[in-house]
């Protein structure tokens, strides 16, 4: 069966899905994104990820069409359409077909939601660890549908034979990975970076969630990119890739140079939660 993509309100086949090349969202970026994963035909937290994504919409005054309520709806219809019971969804918002210029004034927003194959990592990386590089780089704005510092980042490590890159800005604070949160165990403690700085608040929310279940001290606050190498374990958590262990950062290995034993009991606890949800 051809996946079935929503846009405005009709089921296309995906190679006949379009919006117009004067979309503004095709032009620049303007417009509003959410993906989450779906397990056992439910898309991960969906509510909170379409209250966050109407947030940001308003941040730049862009008027979502419908309620969250309704657009709840649609996204549900989506996965049912594509008959997904595992897998990945994205909803797109841009602002819609324009002129040339900037000015929003004469565009009709146009939404687009997408259920399709997740692509994790490898297999074996999940046992194994992955290797990454730090990239100095400004995260855009939580769901904007630009996405071209991910991109390059995403680019500047595959380039060296990573799959991932850590994101830094200029004074050296970590961010995160490129979809994924970042986790470091240091002196036996857990570490992230401030939330609202991250990819993913609520995953990045629900491994706190874990982590407080088996009793381990967690801390949200600043790090930087000097923290990283003496981290006893590192690891990204996000919607495709779920947990995964860091074990190296620019060639210089994490801790033991591949999982550690937080990183198994919270990935196994992470895998197990998520599909009873």
């Amino acid at each position: 069966m051809s996946a079935k993509v929503w846009i405005d309100g009709r089921f296309h086949d995906k190679l006949d899905a379009r919006v117009s090349a004067f979309d503004h969202g095709v032009l620049f970026g303007d417009g509003v994104t959410a993906a989450m994963r779906i397990y056992s035909g439910h898309p991960f937290r969906l509510a909170a990820y379409i209250d966050r994504l109407f947030r940001a919409a308003s941040d730049i005054a862009l008027s979502i069409p419908g309620t969250p309520a309704e657009l709840r709806e649609v996204v549900l219809k989506t996965v049912g359409e594509n008959r997904r019971t595992e897998g990945f969804v994205r909803i797109l918002v841009t602002r819609g077909a324009g002129t040339l210029s900037l000015d929003p004034r004469k565009c009709d927003p146009c939404v687009v939601v997408i259920a399709e194959d997740v692509v994790p990592y490898p297999r074996e990386l999940y046992d194994s660890g992955l290797d990454v590089v730090v990239v100095p780089t400004t995260r855009p704005p939580l769901h904007s549908l630009d996405q071209g510092p991910l991109v390059r980042a995403k680019v500047a490590a595959l380039k060296v034979g990573c799959l991932d890159a850590i994101l830094c800005d200029a004074s050296g604070a970590i961010s995160g990975a490129t979809d994924a949160a970042v986790f470091a165990v240091i002196d036996g403690t857990l570490l992230t970076p401030p939330i609202e700085s991250g990819p993913d608040p609520e995953t990045t929310q629900f491994v706190q969630s874990l982590a407080s279940e088996i009793g381990l001290q967690f801390h949200e606050r600043p790090i930087s990119k000097g923290e990283l190498r003496p981290a006893s374990e590192l690891f990204l958590a996000g919607q495709s890739g779920e947990v995964i262990a860091v074990r190296s950062v620019d060639g210089q290995p994490i801790g033991s140079g591949g999982e550690g034993a937080t990183t198994r009991r919270l990935r196994t606890l992470y895998r197990d939660a998520v599909r009873r949800l």
